[in-house]
């Protein structure tokens, strides 16, 4: 089996991109001479741009191009936003890809990966896919019934194709400009020599329902650095996150924790790679943490942590309560008992352990 071309697609979210790498890092081993290209949303593509593995990246700008039909500004400007993607397309279809893979299995994917031109076209079958991704697939392929985790399932689609998946350890690219900018900050806290524990409280406006409460976090925080003086406890934040941690920080006794500068994707992923530990729920943070194998302690309500947890790493600790109602596919809950039940104390004794067998 020879592609000299091979597109890419998973256009978000950005934990699901973080958890495609591994899918990246088995196309490359395998076809180390090949040309790879991801074709992937604006809002993500930090984390995939310089990475090493990647000869191009197709930035799909999804909202820019998406008319907003209660402002007729927008669609003054329709013409010009046709014209746009009109081009995106071309030029999609002048890589003259062999083969398109569809990681992804919505619609928009679906989509792309036809209009990419690839005469092979590989995705999920109709069971696994939805919003008729399986119209635009010629190469479907199908799922056991059993839960698997979100990584195994992109390693599954290429060993369907006979690669070989055993090397598929991720790699997360982040340029020396990061790690400076991240030393600076830490030395500006005077945080340099500390074990740093990174505490995420945010997820996705969309996985509201998935944080846990902002005051265990800051019990949490006033505990960590209560044990031992040579650890450091710093709070991050995401866009439209930085209220809930600094939330955090004024109820954190003074000196207890620190809040982090602003960061972009591969900034975080610097701070993690300095990080001893991460504590957060099911986010793209706790995603980075796992991919760059920091051990972590991941808080979960209602994802299935078997699907959305980390995969195959040694220094991870999963807390979930196991409730009659967990998981489940709510968008919203008034009463979140799957994850206002999980106890400081408890994450405290993981986080214990975890420093305990890696220190």
């Amino acid at each position: 089996m020879k592609f000299d071309k091979i597109l890419i697609v998973r256009l978000s979210a950005i934990g699901d991109i973080i958890n495609t790498l591994p899918a990246l890092t088995v196309l490359r081993t395998n076809f180390p001479k090949s040309f790879i290209a991801w074709v992937v949303e604006d809002k993500a593509k930090d984390i995939l741009l310089n990475h090493p593995a990647l000869d191009k990246v197709i930035v799909f700008e999804r909202k820019k191009w998406r008319p907003d039909i209660r402002s007729f500004r927008s669609w003054l400007h329709s013409a010009r936003t046709f014209k746009e993607a009109r081009n995106f397309i071309r030029l999609l279809k002048q890589e003259h890809f062999d083969i398109a893979l569809d990681f992804q299995g919505n619609f928009k994917s679906g989509l792309l990966a036809y209009l990419s031109g690839a005469k092979i076209r590989v995705g999920f079958d109709k069971k696994i896919s939805k919003e008729g991704n399986h119209l635009f697939i010629n190469h479907k392929i199908k799922l056991a019934s059993s839960p698997l985790n979100r990584v195994a399932k992109n390693l599954y689609l290429l060993e369907s194709l006979g690669l070989n998946t055993k090397n598929h350890s991720p790699v997360v690219a982040i340029p020396p400009a990061d790690h400076n900018y991240i030393n600076n900050f830490l030395k500006s806290r005077n945080l340099l020599d500390k074990k740093l524990i990174i505490l995420h409280p945010g997820t996705s406006p969309f996985g509201v329902y998935k944080r846990w409460p902002l005051k265990y976090y800051t019990e949490l925080a006033n505990k960590l650095t209560g044990f031992n003086e040579n650890y450091g406890v710093v709070v991050t934040w995401g866009p439209g996150e930085r209220g809930l941690a600094e939330k955090i920080i004024a109820e954190t006794t003074p000196g207890q924790a620190e809040l982090s500068c602003p960061m972009n994707l591969t900034q975080l992923g610097a701070l993690l790679k300095k990080a001893t530990l991460f504590v957060g729920s099911d986010s793209a943070p706790l995603h980075l943490a796992s991919a760059l194998k920091i051990p972590l302690v991941g808080l979960y309500g209602p994802k299935d942590p078997l699907i959305y947890g980390p995969y195959e790493h040694p220094h991870s600790i999963v807390i979930t309560k196991n409730l009659p109602c967990q998981p489940c596919r709510k968008r919203t809950c008034q009463q979140p008992d799957c994850m206002n039940l999980i106890t400081p104390e408890e994450v405290l004794r993981s986080v214990k352990k975890l420093l305990l067998n890696t220190d």
